[in-house]
């Protein structure tokens, strides 16, 4: 890691860089110990890299947990960090900050999970239970073997993800966490609205296992299997898409299997429970380190996860980074952590308690804030209207008679488009007055009609600059119209869709789609506008006016997101009085505690 990178640190206030001066100071040299084996209760042989100070002494440890393995952690330590969308940014490092740390007296343990490179075993798919128990035993492991009897955890991505699921299983030494990236409803991730979304697919093709199994493999016999395989490909939208296809026409199906059980399992179920915090509880200090991803579950997993965690946990904390500023390896929020464990590790007096416990990065402003919950004490929900002309309104519409928008639906099986070329409704607000900062959940509901029997629904939030006509996304939202029904844990400003079946839609009718949408903490500046943008699928590309970070994440900016129904469909998207369509954001107008 680059020690410039932790001189004026963007989210310490003045007592941060006061007390940083007690921080464990870089007087260690580094030596690496290369395929040590750490025998599992099966006798599985996992084996792992030990990064250590160069003498004989007993320290606190570090353990990095990543299905990419630690190859591409080693790769990490020889390169400045790359930002998101740059040349050679590469998502599969997950542990940063490896010299970093060893400097200032701590082990850094860095594992290939079962069946990733020389690792034995099967890899039956990331955040697997058997993941999960082996994690567990790394750590006893090292508690044991290598440290003073203190054990952390490190890591982003899958290696941030895992850390909540182990650490609710109790593992002995381990004495706190401090995720980036974590994950409080996995299905909701890989099936954003209850469509199913391909952003798994690369993600796989990163993973180095050398023996891999789904677990749909492991645990139904041969029939029942193929019988499952058999369904998924009847699903137009597997149908359509050799990526998909080519896994589930083959058996014993080994092409991508983490991606083949993703498709097998459609439906919310204890398959998705299994590697979800859900309703998990943690005893040990936690810092949660979220990012404002405008996609997919992290974001608000992060929300949900921190509210979640009760009096059982000696401590919490929350810090949260806009997804774009993301660099390989991701090395900001490295100083926070030599913070959190040299409290928690150490006993030193790192300032970390005397804080406030949320850390917030308003997008717009680009500074941090403090904040004492989420959603913010006195949070004003406003609905914004869909409305005839393309405008996005405080008030809805008074006429019962108005004509809906429409927007027809062509996949691309059917007809070959641009990302930028698909058909979009807008709707965009007058401009602010005043710099307004929405801080929180966004809901939208949608009265909407197709001529068919199924289709897709996707709403975008946006900041537009009123003057240049350039626009950052905050906010998606999707919905597969048959899973509509609200689930009994829905809560005011915070819907939830069962996703455990389907109710079959009556072409021509219309319905209330009512989904959530990624939250968001943004300043929208005076002069800017509020932009909604309804398609009827959205895949994600990169524009040089515009500031999105899936694109990003890939050098080629052409990734789709949730998968494009097949069928072509006929939209109506109603406004009138009796179909008041909107948008709901929820505006903080407190004193802000800025980080100074």
């Amino acid at each position: 890691m680059n020690e410039q990178t932790t001189k004026n640190v963007c989210y310490w206030d003045r007592q941060a860089e006061d007390k940083s001066k007690n921080l464990s100071k870089p007087i260690h040299n580094l030596r690496i110990e290369k395929d040590r084996p750490i025998v599992m209760k099966d006798d599985v042989r996992l084996y792992c890299d030990v990064y250590r100070p160069d003498d004989k002494g007993k320290y606190p440890v570090l353990v990095g947990f990543s299905p990419f393995g630690k190859t591409a952690q080693a790769a990490g330590r020889k390169r400045d960090p790359i930002q998101l969308g740059k040349f050679m940014y590469e998502q599969g490092i997950e542990i940063g900050g490896i010299d970093y740390f060893v400097s200032r007296g701590y082990i850094v343990v860095v594992v290939n999970p079962r069946g990733i490179l020389n690792s034995e075993g099967i890899c039956t798919g990331v955040l697997s239970i058997q993941d999960q128990a082996d994690c567990c035993e790394v750590i006893r492991w090292a508690g044991h073997y290598l440290s003073d009897g203190n054990v952390g955890m490190i890591g982003c991505g899958y290696a941030g993800k895992i850390q909540p699921l182990v650490a609710s299983m109790n593992p002995p030494y381990l004495k706190a966490i401090m995720p980036v990236d974590v994950i409080d409803d996995l299905y909701l991730d890989c099936y954003p609205g209850g469509i199913l979304s391909d952003i798994n697919y690369p993600l796989c093709s990163y993973i180095p296992h050398t023996n891999t199994v789904s677990e749909a493999e492991l645990e139904n016999s041969k029939e029942d299997l193929l019988k499952m395989l058999n369904e998924a490909k009847k699903q137009p939208e597997i149908a359509t898409n050799s990526y998909y296809y080519r896994g589930l026409d083959s058996y014993p199906p080994r092409h991508y299997t983490w991606n083949i059980d993703v498709m097998l399992h459609p439906f919310k179920s204890e398959w998705w429970d299994r590697r979800s915090f859900g309703d998990r509880n943690l005893t040990v200090p936690t810092y949660i380190v979220g990012l404002y991803y405008e996609y997919g579950h992290s974001a608000i997993s992060a929300y949900d996860i921190y509210n979640k965690l009760n009096k059982n946990t000696p401590k919490k904390l929350m810090m949260i980074d806009p997804a774009t500023a993301r660099t390989s390896p991701y090395e900001k929020p490295v100083p926070e952590q030599l913070r959190w464990y040299d409290y928690w590790l150490k006993g030193i007096d790192s300032g970390i308690m005397d804080e406030p416990p949320l850390k917030l990065l308003v997008m717009g402003e680009n500074r941090y804030r403090y904040e004492t919950q989420w959603p913010c004490d006195g949070t004003i929900y406003k609905k914004m209207y869909l409305r005839k002309g393309n405008l996005l309104s405080e008030a809805p519409e008074s006429l019962s008679e108005v004509a809906p928008d429409t927007i027809r639906h062509i996949p691309p099986i059917r007809l070959s488009q641009m990302p930028e070329d698909v058909p979009a409704l807008v709707y965009t607000s007058r401009t602010f007055t005043v710099d307004t900062e929405i801080c929180g959940p966004i809901t939208a509901c949608l009265y909407t009609s197709i001529d068919i029997d199924d289709a897709h629904l996707a709403v975008k939030l946006w900041d537009k600059d009123s003057e240049s006509g350039y626009r950052t996304l905050l906010s998606t939202g999707y919905l597969k119209c048959s899973r509509r029904k609200l689930s009994e844990e829905s809560k005011k400003h915070r819907p939830k869709n069962t996703h455990t079946s389907e109710e079959p839609i009556i072409p021509g009718k219309i319905y209330e789609y009512i989904f959530e949408m990624a939250p968001v903490d943004n300043m929208y500046k005076k002069g800017h506008q509020a932009e909604i943008e309804f398609k009827t699928m959205d895949q994600q590309y990169f524009d040089f006016n515009e500031l999105a970070s899936l694109p990003r994440l890939y050098t080629s900016g052409r990734v789709a997101g949730p998968h494009p129904l097949s069928k072509e469909a006929n939209f109506s998207v109603y406004m009138d009085s009796n179909h008041a369509s909107w948008i709901e954001l929820p505006v903080t107008e407190k004193q802000k505690t800025w980080v100074e």
